[in-house]
């Protein structure tokens, strides 16, 4: 997969894994900003996916060995980050929820 790649590389003046990194910030920021626009509703789970990714992306740096071939099959890295973004939204939505005593009993 191309966002884990950590081989030694120049692309122009910049190493690969930095190349890659703006490439993908380059093609999801105007994305995100698109979804916030057109489709407000779906930000808190863009943004949870984003930290979903991010989490995956840090757990397979620690953890090449046992995370590598599981972030390298596309359907097994989509399922965990879009999992990992509900789950997230899920979390804040009980916290808030919790903090609120919305549902609580009197």
């Amino acid at each position: 997969m191309l966002l884990y790649l950590d081989r030694p590389g120049m692309v122009g003046a910049l190493p690969l894994p930095l190349f890659t990194g703006l490439l993908y910030a380059a093609v999801i920021t105007p994305a995100a900003v698109l979804t916030a626009v057109f489709l407000p509703g779906l930000t808190k789970l863009s943004d949870a996916v984003q930290v979903s990714r991010l989490c995956l992306a840090t757990g397979v740096a620690l953890f090449p060995a046992a995370l590598r071939p599981l972030a390298d099959q596309p359907v097994v890295n989509a399922t965990v980050v879009i999992l990992g973004g509900m789950a997230i939204v899920g979390l804040t939505r009980w916290i808030a929820r919790d903090n609120l005593g919305v549902g609580a009993s009197a």
